[in-house]
């Protein structure tokens, strides 16, 4: 949408609201000082096409902001672009910077060798304050441009040129030398801002809005597909559960029925001593046979006919005793189921008996609650004919009878010893009901009064609210702007609901610190002071002071912050006391501006000869 509106009016292509950005400037160009300069990306053309992706990958984040000559030409910018951006659209919001215009560029540049080909002369920038802008804060002087990959490795990877924080491939690839080679993949296809053919870009953004739309119905019938196997396989799990408990309660069973059985002592049977006394003669006669193997084994060449009968009478006679034996086994096996099925039976007769016991009983129970009910039936029915000769065709809910009863009978209790003065009780219900219509009338007055303090609360509330999201704005803007003085970038993230602030700083050339405490004594100082300039922007007060509020930084971030300081001191008219113990003799004294020099103190000779010891 971006682009096909591109194709109308090209201003576009920075932002969905800059033309109407652009429109509101114009209407309120009587309130500016000087006229923001910007978007930045309209002053800028390409010298070689072939270079865009590289250049927007290198300063992409600032093309589409804007430039204002001072604090209050700014103040008045932020309205505006609080005007034209919804607030929920910030994050097409422009940013903003506050630098003084321009009539020449920056002759004194640092530059690396100059076979190399840099941002700055691949650019042609139609406005000096433009190309100051892009100096400060884009480095695009320090910045190189090659064609091969192999080759822009080999020089950036062992030690970058002298001046130069980056090279750039065609296809955006940015490498860079920071004590620490680093090399990072360009993800975007195309250049954004810097496109010559709207109509082809156009087209290639349709084909990829298709192919995403194509995607995005796949993982959703990915998703259905995916959602109804995970029903499948819960479906399962439950039936394994299911089957789990039901193989879980069989054990418990069996283990039950086990643990009875082993409890049930073996009964004594006539047949099973049979099979024990035939067992023993046939033992006893194993024995006799025994010895008359040992008599007989000294004429067993003499007599081998008879030695092998034997050996055949023995054998048969252990054979049968083996059979015995296992018929002894079997008839024990049989007997101890037959006596388990048997107990098994009388505990299932002894329970059914008990069970039809009771049943018996109950039905007993309630054969005479019924008989007692129809008798108290039939009495309650004779007294209500007396009272009623008819019966009521609809039914009666009991509980509101008693309900009814019960008032009609402290009514009658209550009432019993009175006069009944008719005119006495007129006079009575004309004051009630009058005391009744006004008490109606002022509870009508007060719940319209109460509306008009909901509705008055609730405003309160909202604007409160817009206040605060407001303030919160204004203080992370400015706070941001502040940081730009130095080439920082961060903002101020108020949360309202939690009650808390979080600063997000990132310093030149290092990464994301969201906690002060990892950032450097000069950088948490110099980020302290611009916290506190874009508290004093929001908040009235005549009086403002900070102390040593410059110790830890070093001489090129104190001079900074004390001419930040100093710049935002003179456009306020208020009264400012600055503490530090730092040396201001390089600040150009002005008539409103006074130091004033606290003198050395007064040290005793003891001290003095301490400080020599100490030397």
């Amino acid at each position: 949408q971006q682009l096909k509106a591109a194709k109308q009016d090209r201003v576009t292509i920075y932002g969905r609201y800059t033309l109407a950005i652009l429109k509101e400037i114009e209407r309120q160009a009587h309130r500016f000082k000087q006229l923001p300069i910007g978007p930045v990306g309209r002053h800028i053309q390409l010298i070689d096409r072939k270079w865009a992706v590289a250049i927007e990958q290198a300063i992409g984040n600032i093309i589409p902001s804007y430039l204002c000559s001072c604090r209050e030409d700014e103040r008045v910018f932020l309205e505006i672009l609080s005007r034209c951006v919804p607030p929920q659209d910030m994050d097409y919001r422009p940013s903003v910077t506050v630098m003084k215009f321009q009539s020449t560029v920056y002759q004194q540049l640092r530059t690396p060798p100059g076979n190399f080909t840099t941002i700055l002369s691949m650019l042609n920038i139609d406005n000096p304050t433009v190309a100051c802008f892009l100096i400060d804060q884009g480095r695009v002087e320090q910045r190189i441009l090659m064609d091969n990959y192999e080759t822009a490795r080999r020089i950036m990877e062992k030690s970058a040129p002298p001046n130069c924080i980056a090279a750039y491939l065609p296809n955006g690839t940015e490498m860079q030398n920071l004590n620490v080679f680093r090399c990072y993949t360009c993800k975007s296809q195309g250049p954004r801002y810097f496109v010559e053919d709207l109509g082809e870009q156009i087209i290639r953004g349709e084909k990829e809005c298709a192919t995403i739309e194509r995607q995005i119905l796949e993982a959703k019938e990915k998703l259905k597909e995916t959602q109804k196997r995970v029903s499948e396989h819960q479906q399962t799990v439950v039936s394994l559960d299911e089957t789990i408990n039901e193989i879980k309660s069989k054990c418990g069973r069996f283990g039950k029925e086990l643990r009875e059985l082993q409890l049930v002592e073996a009964p004594n049977n006539s047949n099973i001593d049979d099979c024990e006394n035939e067992v023993a003669e046939y033992e006893t006669r194993i024995e006799t046979i025994k010895e008359r193997i040992k008599d007989q084994k000294a004429r067993s060449e003499v007599e081998s006919p008879e030695y092998r009968q034997v050996l055949d009478d023995l054998s048969q006679a252990r054979q049968r005793v083996i059979e015995k034996r296992e018929e002894a086994e079997q008839c024990k096996s049989a007997l101890q189921a037959c006596d388990a099925l048997k107990e098994n039976g009388q505990r299932a007769i002894n329970e059914l008996q008990r069970g039809l016991d009771e049943n018996q009983r109950k039905l007993e129970q309630q054969e005479a609650s019924k008989k007692f009910i129809e008798t108290k039936l039939e009495t309650q029915t004779r007294v209500a004919q007396k009272l009623c000769q008819e019966r009521p065709t609809d039914e009666i809910d009991v509980k509101t009878v008693k309900r009814s009863l019960d008032t009609l009978l402290k009514f009658i209790e209550t009432n019993k010893n009175l006069t009944l003065d008719v005119d006495r009780i007129d006079k009575r219900l004309e004051a009630a009901t009058e005391a009744y219509h006004s008490f109606n009338r002022t509870v009508d007055k007060q719940e319209k009064l109460v509306n008009k303090l909901s509705k008055a609360s609730r405003y309160r509330g909202q604007q409160y609210k817009n206040l605060l999201e407001s303030t919160a704005k204004l203080t992370s803007s400015c706070f941001t702007s502040f940081l730009e003085s130095r080439n920082y970038t961060g903002e101020a993230i108020f949360d309202h609901l939690e009650g808390t602030l979080s600063l997000e700083i990132t310093p030149r050339g290092d990464e994301l610190h969201k906690d002060t405490r990892s950032l450097s004594g000069g950088e948490r100082s110099f980020s302290t002071v611009c916290f506190m300039l874009a508290l004093w922007e929001v908040v009235e007060m005549p009086l403002r002071c900070l102390d040593e509020f410059d110790v830890f930084m070093d001489h090129v971030t104190r001079r900074t912050a004390m001419n930040l300081v100093l710049e935002v001191a003179r456009e306020k008219k208020k009264q400012y006391i600055f503490l530090t113990p730092q040396d201001l003799s390089f600040l150009k004294i002005s008539d409103d501006m006074r130091i004033l020099r606290m003198p050395q103190p007064k040290r005793t000779l003891m001290q003095i000869n301490n400080d020599h010891d100490s030397d």
